[in-house]
């Protein structure tokens, strides 16, 4: 498997750029797989995943309308998670799945994973945390907290927009920062550096996310962006591995879902996962049906061999 810097960060393999990448329109050897994602681009005028821009959401209701601007009540378009936009057509997704032989290869050097027997998609590490990471208080404080601002998406250009892409809280991290920073070190040190074999380099300020009833967040790239002129991913930013760390559970719906595994996971309270943050690894939190869901967000990039 031949890999190629393309940035400062994570590797990306020419080969499999030169396969899932989506040439410009009229070319002889556009691949199918961007036909099909080109023409939902145009059915949601949306700038895509890690991006997407779908409209201003003002006062969003699970029992009203979609966000999206479709007109449909909300349980029947993007709040249906039985809907195929959320795995088997995906913005952004493959052609396929990586569990296929013929994409098997593109993440065959990934480290694999067990849990309680069960064996996890290549470079997909999921793990429960112990008392040593002392989750407890954390997660007692930042469920009550009332400071809750609207999540923004960032589209192709960097711009800060809220969309129906993404209908999440952000919960003011208050007196508890300090601590969420050293627990997110720690497992960066104790559980993701010794998984992937690396050394981390540096790391953006997590985010506490809140999910109520209807919340969600639709399947996207958190370093790569479709760039609209190009019609290709792009590295946009400086993002190697994604961090997730769940506070609770008492939540129906919710699901981790990664389209190009045809992988979905139901998370657990103080349950980590991590995974690369680069287009293969696709993802998206679908709808929470009940109940309120909390998680820790971090990202990080990884020192390079000299």
């Amino acid at each position: 498997m031949r890999w190629i810097i393309s940035t400062p960060s994570r590797p990306r393999n020419n080969r499999l750029r030169a396969r899932l990448l989506p040439q410009r329109p009229g070319s002889s050897n556009t691949p199918r797989l961007y036909g099909i994602v080109l023409a939902r681009i145009e059915h949601f005028q949306s700038l895509l995943p890690g991006g997407g821009f779908f409209g201003q959401v003002s006062a969003f209701s699970a029992n009203g309308d979609c966000p999206c601007g479709s007109g449909q009540h909300y349980n029947n378009c993007c709040g249906d998670a039985d809907r195929i936009l959320w795995n088997e057509q995906a913005n952004g997704r493959i052609q396929g799945s990586f569990n296929d032989p013929a994409l098997a290869e593109f993440v065959a050097n990934e480290p694999v994973c067990a849990l309680d027997g069960k064996t996890f998609p290549p470079g997909i590490l999921v793990r429960r945390l112990g008392s040593t990471y002392h989750l407890r208080e954390i997660s007692a404080a930042l469920i009550a907290t009332t400071d809750v601002r609207e999540a923004t998406v960032k589209n192709a250009t960097q711009q800060q927009r809220v969309g129906s892409s993404r209908v999440t809280g952000i919960v003011d991290q208050g007196a508890m920062a300090d601590r969420i920073i050293a627990l997110v070190r720690q497992a960066y040190a104790r559980e993701l550096e010794p998984f992937y074999h690396c050394k981390l380099r540096s790391l953006e300020t997590p985010q506490v996310l809140r999910y109520v009833e209807g919340s969600h967040f639709k399947p996207h790239s958190d370093s790569d962006v479709i760039d609209l002129d190009t019609q290709q991913w792009k590295k946009a930013q400086d993002r190697d591995y994604s961090l997730l760390i769940y506070l609770d559970q008492d939540y129906a719906g919710g699901e981790l879902v990664f389209p190009n595994f045809d992988f979905k996971l139901r998370p657990e309270a103080g349950m980590l996962v991590c995974f690369p943050a680069d287009f293969r690894y696709l993802h998206g939190a679908m709808p929470v049906i009940s109940g309120v869901r909390h998680a820790i967000a971090s990202w990080c990039a990884i020192e390079r061999p000299q």
